[in-house]
């Protein structure tokens, strides 16, 4: 099944979100976070969610690379129109059978 981003809303404060997705089944929200951190003299961001958004996408990585690509335009201001599909969602088999013939499709 597509999964879809239905939008994202600013968090309880100006460093978070929250992610509304839509699943096969259900539909639900993931909190994100934004942390300054040091690269050097340089700062940098680093967004992360909590460990129940990687968990549920731990199959499905380009679902997790699609939403942190659409929070980042969200971030920097992009204007975005919801809702956007970020990929299709696949059951451990599933992925496991599509990553397989990717691989032989490179071949």
């Amino acid at each position: 099944m597509n999964v879809q981003v239905l939008k994202i809303e600013p968090g309880n404060n100006a460093d978070s979100w929250d992610v509304w997705l839509a699943l096969p089944n259900q539909q639900v929200s993931f909190h994100f976070v934004r942390k300054a951190i040091a690269i050097g003299k340089y700062q940098g961001w680093s967004v992360t969610s909590e460990l129940r958004f990687y968990q549920t996408f731990q199959f499905n990585q380009h679902i997790t690379h699609q939403v942190h690509q659409l929070l980042r335009q969200v971030i920097q201001g992009d204007s975005t129109e919801f809702p956007i599909s970020v990929g299709q969602f696949y059951t451990p088999e599933a992925a496991k059978a599509e990553m397989t013939r990717r691989l032989e499709n490179k071949r």
